[in-house]
């Protein structure tokens, strides 16, 4: 079973929504990614991983947005999994990528 700690690293891959880039309404959200690491600064650089913003209000779907997101980390690369619209405008699609961070960058 994969998770977001990388036992060939020792780091930890986060994932999140965040509505930095939509003022004033900060409705639309971008999917961001980093890694923790114990052997660098608490923060390493934060990547955009979403191919655009996605909007839940347009998303005409009764599952809560943000509910089903994960991410699996191993060998350096993560993969996560998230709900995005930003292609379609409408119902949501699951989307994954796979995302290296790397230390210093």
């Amino acid at each position: 079973m994969r998770s977001p700690w990388d036992p060939t690293t020792d780091e930890f891959a986060v994932v999140w929504y965040d509505t930095r880039l939509d003022s004033p309404t900060y409705v639309r959200t971008n999917l961001y990614g980093t890694i923790l690491s114990p052997y660098a600064a608490p923060f390493m650089y934060e990547e955009s991983i979403a191919i655009g913003q996605s909007d839940a209000t347009t998303a005409m779907s009764p599952m809560d947005y943000g509910d089903y997101i994960g991410v699996c980390f191993y060998g350096g690369v993560f993969h996560p999994a998230w709900s995005d619209n930003s292609a379609t405008g409408g119902p949501f699609s699951i989307y994954t990528a796979s995302v290296t961070v790397r230390l210093g960058h």
